[in-house]
């Protein structure tokens, strides 16, 4: 089954991290996957655009588009983006095969403290220029399909919890469906 897995939430709560381990588990159960990691678009792709708010919002359609486009050619995606509203994430809902939004919620002082990128840091310190969650409201999903608390939860939790939910909704076989695939195919 084709689905796209969009991680949101502030820069700084772990979604590059979170993702890229997944995107590993996935690729064990033999899982074609796309991560399209929202720093990597934005250095490719998006490169011409501010982080502020329609730079943001322009972004997070560039990666949505090519989460469809992706879908189209028969391959799963994982994207990372922060999209901060509920319009955008509704948009990519809409434009991508089963649509699995992961919400990585993390207050602000811990992203903060992980934020490698210093970005947030940059923001506080220029009033001029806008940043999602200090300056700019993020916008809290309504219902996403998986609430991850990052700043309790190991990595490692976090990608049992969604590899738990691919499971128990068909999208991805059990890992004993895999292996009894695997011993059939020997």
């Amino acid at each position: 089954m084709i689905y796209t897995i969009w991680f949101t939430g502030l820069s700084g709560s772990g979604k590059t991290t979170i993702a890229t381990s997944l995107q590993k588990a996935l690729k064990g159960r033999n899982e074609n996957t796309v991560l399209l990691d929202g720093d990597a678009v934005r250095q490719m792709m998006s490169f011409d655009l501010s982080v502020n708010k329609h730079g943001g919002e322009t972004h997070t359609i560039r990666i949505a588009n090519m989460c469809y486009l992706v879908n189209a050619n028969g391959i799963s995606s994982i994207a990372c983006s922060i999209s901060p509203t509920r319009s955008l994430r509704k948009y990519a809902r809409y434009l991508t095969k089963n649509f699995i939004e992961v919400y990585m919620k993390c207050p602000i002082e811990i992203c903060n403290q992980r934020e490698v990128k210093g970005y947030i840091k940059e923001e506080l310190t220029d009033d001029k220029k806008e940043f999602m969650g200090i300056n700019q409201s993020f916008e809290e999903p309504d219902k996403p399909e998986l609430v991850l608390e990052t700043d309790r939860l190991p990595v490692k939790e976090c990608v049992d919890a969604i590899i738990s939910y691919l499971e128990k909704n068909n999208i991805i076989g059990g890992k004993n469906d895999l292996q009894e695939s695997e011993i059939q195919t020997s």
